[in-house]
């Protein structure tokens, strides 16, 4: 009888084990990139596997409509917590002017420091600027030049998450 139990918990164990290497082999992200957030924490592409999908939102605190946007990306995020993550992704000159409007307005969206990867994903010459990105690290989207109203980034999102099924 022991013997049985414990063939049944190895078997359980190298599926469990077996399981996890097959979703690491299929991680195969288009978009990489290694920058840190506005406490210093070092972040990766990994950010993707945390929702279902991801916006990354460059922005700078010396345009009105960036900085108008922020308590509606904001309110998106919570909206659909779960199924869509915001990342702000700040001009390097302007962090802590960045970090410093968000404070001032009571946002608390994780600022992830612009890359040359990520600057070669949402250089566009306007800001703001945004793409979605899916859970396996695909673009999802064109890039969103322009600042939007709430109605009309929960319809782009909706749609989007609609398409992942």
């Amino acid at each position: 009888m022991k013997r049985k139990i414990l063939a049944g918990l190895i078997l359980v164990m190298m599926l469990c084990a077996l399981t996890g290497l097959s979703a690491q082999a299929d991680w195969s992200p288009e978009v990489s990139f290694s920058t840190v957030d506005q406490y210093g924490i070092t972040r990766t592409e990994s950010i993707f596997q945390n929702a279902r999908l991801t916006m990354l939102n460059l922005w700078a605190c010396w345009d009105d409509a960036c900085v108008k946007e922020l308590p509606t990306l904001q309110l998106l995020a919570a909206n659909y917590a779960g199924d869509l993550q915001i990342y702000g992704v700040s001009l390097a000159d302007y962090e802590e002017d960045n970090v410093q409007t968000m404070n001032d307005m009571g946002v608390y969206l994780p600022l992830l420091q612009l890359t040359d990867s990520l600057n070669g994903l949402l250089n566009t010459g306007y800001i703001p600027a945004a793409i979605f990105v899916d859970s396996n690290g695909h673009i999802v989207s064109e890039v969103q030049v322009c600042s939007r109203s709430y109605d009309e980034w929960s319809t782009i999102v909706s749609d989007l998450l609609a398409n992942m099924e």
